[in-house]
């Protein structure tokens, strides 16, 4: 897929790839609710650590709940954060610091520097949106982009719902993150080649690390959603010419041949306008997954889930993403939760079907490949996400140590013989592991 490197060098980072064969298949057959966070404390500032008081001052988490008492409330986020780069402080860090982001006034800061250069790559038909958390610079349609934004926030709720039961010491996000809507496939590319340096025409969205920021199109102008339109403009065009037919065979009082004639071009106009329907859903549930899929991306990264300077397996990055997608968000969403997954099953089922499943101690060390075309990126995508998957089912306390254990390594890209070593350390052995894996293909 993309190139594998120490992540701190890359332009951009995990990626998205959404199956054409969906949408051809499927032209062939013719109110959120994920769990809240934690309940804000009645006197958030008063009661952070109340014990706190009689701490040695030594203690940075006693540190930063005094700074909090005293309404520092950026000196306090500043101490936590510090803290939270020892182990011996990471978890009350990490609970620290999401007391103090549901402080009632406490607020996100935003790196408006940062926003201007972007807005400046970008264009002045760009339009700038706002939530409590994201910064979504989009030129698409208002309402599409404002779901877009509720998406993002909607996704952050789920990530720490379920880095929560990993016990991942996820901390909130320092600043607000970014978020690049293209409204035309053409314009995505165009940019991403130019300021990210990505060539691969089958990446269907995409996290730059370096700018930190995520991008990604709106799947009506996608090319497969293009080449279905294409179709459609065929069957438009000869169900036009059975109405030119029923018109002439009217005019020379061809009755019988006329009512046919209009009959067949009135069963083309449905199946046209069922398919154009259908065509649309399809394109609103590949965004909405495509949306999940480079959130959990950015967030990931920006919350200490996944170190930035780490070279993690091409499984985990991508497998912790596909687990959450869903292409209806209208109720909770991630790797605890049914749906939305369907396709990467299927995906997985037909390649044990066909013997063509990769060998999972290949798969653990396997880094972001270059050259891969969009085919064999979402075999690889597939994989990866049901390996996620059932791992995450057997112990996510277990699933989120083995993440964790990658920040006790060296930064950079891990050896093959390592990779391997950590895994059966956490999962036991790749044998055993492989074996459920190919019973859930069955």
């Amino acid at each position: 897929m993309l190139q594998a490197m120490d992540r701190c060098a890359r332009k951009y980072g995990p990626a998205c790839a959404r199956p054409a064969a969906a949408l051809v298949a499927a032209l062939s057959l013719i109110g959120a609710a994920p769990l809240p966070a934690a309940p804000l404390d009645e006197e958030p500032v008063q009661r952070l650590h109340a014990s706190a008081e009689h701490a040695p001052q030594a203690d940075p988490i006693a540190r930063g709940d005094a700074a909090a008492r005293e309404g520092d409330l950026a000196s306090a986020d500043g101490i936590y954060r510090e803290a939270w780069e020892s182990m011996a402080y990471r978890q009350r860090a990490t609970d620290a610091l999401h007391r103090l982001h549901r402080h009632p006034s406490f607020t996100l800061s935003v790196d408006e520097g940062n926003i201007r250069r972007t807005l400046g790559q970008l264009g002045n038909e760009f339009v700038r949106y706002e939530t409590a958390h994201f910064i979504v610079l989009s030129d698409c349609a208002p309402d599409w982009s404002r779901r877009r934004a509720e998406l993002l926030e909607e996704t952050r709720r789920a990530f720490f719902r379920i880095t929560g039961k990993m016990n991942l010491p996820a901390y909130p996000h320092r600043e607000k993150l970014v978020c690049i809507l293209f409204n035309e496939h053409g314009k995505y590319r165009s940019f991403a080649r130019a300021n990210d340096g990505l060539a691969a025409s089958w990446v269907a969205g995409y996290y730059a690390t370096q700018s930190n920021r995520i991008v990604f199109y709106n799947d009506v102008t996608s090319p497969a959603t293009a080449a279905a339109r294409d179709r459609l403009q065929s069957s438009e065009r000869r169900m036009k010419e059975f109405r030119d037919q029923a018109a002439r065979a009217e005019a020379e009082r061809h009755s019988d041949l006329a009512q046919r004639l209009h009959a067949s071009a009135d069963d083309m106009d449905k199946q046209i306008q069922a398919q154009h329907a259908q065509l649309g859903r399809h394109a609103a549930a590949c965004s909405t997954a495509k949306t999940i899929h480079e959130a959990i991306h950015l967030l990931a990264f920006n919350t200490g889930a996944q170190l930035p300077d780490r070279d993690y397996p091409f499984w985990l990055s991508e497998g912790f993403a596909t687990g959450f997608e869903t292409e209806d968000a209208a109720a909770a969403f991630g790797p605890d939760r049914s749906g939305g997954t369907e396709l990467r099953l299927e995906r997985f089922r037909e390649m044990c079907r066909q013997g063509r499943l990769l060998p999972l101690e290949e798969l653990i060390g396997l880094g972001e490949v270059p050259g891969w075309d969009g085919d064999t990126a979402e075999t690889m995508y597939s994989l990866g996400h049901v390996l996620f998957a059932q791992l995450y089912r057997q112990n996510p306390q277990r699933l989120g140590e083995y993440i964790q254990a990658f920040g006790r390594e060296s930064a950079g890209r891990l050896s093959r013989e390592r990779q391997i070593q950590l895994f059966t350390t956490y999962f036991g052995s790749v044998d055993a592991v492989e074996r459920r894996l190919s019973r859930a293909g069955r």
